[in-house]
């Protein structure tokens, strides 16, 4: 048995404790930051920490930890909005949806090429 398999066993036992499951979405969130859309935020974030740079090595601190808790602030919040409106969410696929999206992309690709 595989280490992935083991991990569907126990999850779907229910026999885990919340250190476990706190344990597990560090582990994914640190697996998730090696992604390649992630290495673009790199010399964003080191931008806008080195426009702060002064001269006190605990205010640089204090702006890196206020940069980090506030980007996590925002993605744990949407995270939860995301989780609790799945219906909002996961209605994107509806074709009443897709039909306006569609509509939508043909309007705009009329007016690139001047016809309406």
């Amino acid at each position: 048995m595989n280490a992935m398999q083991s991990l569907v066993e126990t999850l779907n036992t229910g026999s885990y404790s919340n250190i476990y499951l706190i344990g597990l979405a560090f582990a994914a969130g640190l697996l998730v930051s090696f992604t390649p859309c992630i290495y673009v935020m790199i010399p964003v974030t080191a931008g806008i920490l080195n426009t702060q740079r002064s001269r006190s090595f605990l205010r640089s601190f204090i702006l890196a930890v206020a940069y980090i808790l506030g980007i996590a602030t925002v993605h744990a919040s949407l995270g939860y909005l995301s989780a609790t409106t799945s219906v909002l969410f996961g209605s994107w696929k509806r074709p009443l949806i897709v039909s306006c999206k569609a509509y939508m992309r043909r309007q705009k690709q009329k007016q690139k090429c001047g016809k309406t």
